[in-house]
């Protein structure tokens, strides 16, 4: 009870100091229009996970990029070797490596960082589009069969406005995968942000098998005693 009381209390005192340095960061006030939003397309075990992110402000972002920090949870993996080879407009970087053989009851979930590739420079309107190609880990019979996902929290990175605009003030993050041009990550909280998403994956019925097991026995021994009256 005592470590719960105390990793709430932490929390709560996190979330203030969060909101304070938001009231104190009227850079981030002025992104009046926050939205990021995403979707999985696609069916079966290789999917893409689509995300769109919209930033209006009444200031021009004179040079900045964006950072998507998502966590793939542990029913769910990418394809590290490939997976940049499928993302134009931007990369991904991870300290862990996936196994993209392990099942999802041996693995655990995984932080990436994704980063576009791409400055806006000096417009009132940053609009960015990210498709990443995701696939559904085996999951075991006994297992519900689902995996669940949710939208990634976003980071920018502007050297000029951190320095005009004393971004120190605002809430900031350091990234362990990609270092920043300023002196650290600004945090964007969003205004309209979507849903997390639960995918199901269907999974055998352990149930079943005594029957199938007695289904397949007398379907073949019922052709070897057919083939054997042919034969003879």
């Amino acid at each position: 009870m005592g470590s719960t009381s105390r990793g709430l209390s932490i929390g709560v005192i996190y979330s203030l100091l969060l909101l304070i340095s938001s009231e104190d960061c009227s850079w981030i006030q002025k992104i009046t229009k926050r939205d990021i939003k995403m979707i999985i397309t696609g069916e079966g075990l290789h999917r893409n996970l689509v995300v769109s992110t919209q930033l209006e402000s009444n200031e021009r972002f004179i040079e900045c990029r964006l950072l998507y920090s998502l966590t793939v949870p542990k029913g769910m993996y990418v394809d590290s070797d490939s997976v940049n080879s499928s993302l134009p407009l931007h990369s991904l970087h991870s300290r862990h490596y996936f196994d993209v053989e392990a099942p999802e009851k041996d693995s655990k979930q995984v932080q990436v960082s994704i980063v576009s590739s791409k400055m806006t420079r000096k417009q009132f309107i940053i609009s960015d589009h990210l498709t990443l190609p995701i696939h559904i880990r085996y999951h075991s019979p006994d297992s519900i069969g689902q995996s669940t996902i949710s939208p990634p929290r976003l980071l920018i990175d502007c050297p000029a406005d951190y320095s005009i605009h004393s971004l120190d003030k605002c809430p900031t993050a350091s990234s362990k995968s990609v270092q920043s041009l300023s002196a650290k990550w600004v945090i964007i909280d969003p205004l309209s942000v979507s849903a997390p998403i639960t995918v199901s994956i269907p999974t055998g019925n352990q149930s079943m098998l005594p029957t199938v097991v007695t289904v397949t026995f007398s379907v073949v021994l019922l052709s070897l005693i057919f083939l054997a009256k042919s034969l003879f």
